[in-house]
């Protein structure tokens, strides 16, 4: 019986470019090194400027090609300024990593806000964070 070859599920990844929004949080702090250790030149997106450079640098300083930008989804001139910065850098995005979600205090039940009392407003911004930021 012959060996079934080796076929690689992804394309190959290399000079590709990432943009990755909620970039600067820990799952996709963990998915832009998994994407640099595959040769993929990230721009990492994040509504703190902190938190995206971090994650940038951490990348920089294992051998990969990242950027950290300061992007709120949820403002339409951030993104196209993060689009932007990503193109100015590298030319190119070829990988769309929406990690950008949440919730908000104001939606969010507790000991001082019943279900009841969440306003609609307050419910409709966390799920513009999650499904249309």
């Amino acid at each position: 019986m012959s060996e079934t070859p080796y076929i690689p599920i992804f394309p190959d990844l290399k000079h590709k470019c990432a943009a990755i929004t909620g970039g600067g949080g820990a799952i996709c702090t963990a998915i832009a090194r998994g994407l640099s250790r595959s040769g993929v030149r990230v721009a990492i997106w994040d509504l703190s400027a902190e938190a995206a450079e971090a994650t940038a640098s951490g990348i920089r300083d294992e051998g990969g090609d990242a950027v950290g930008i300061k992007c709120d989804v949820l403002k339409k001139n951030d993104v196209g300024a993060a689009f932007n910065a990503t193109m100015d850098r590298f030319g190119q995005i070829d990988i769309l990593v929406n990690g950008a979600g949440g919730s908000r205090k104001e939606a969010t039940t507790s000991d001082t806000l019943s279900f009841a009392d969440i306003t609609p407003d307050a419910l409709m911004d966390t799920v513009a964070l999650n499904y249309t930021g």
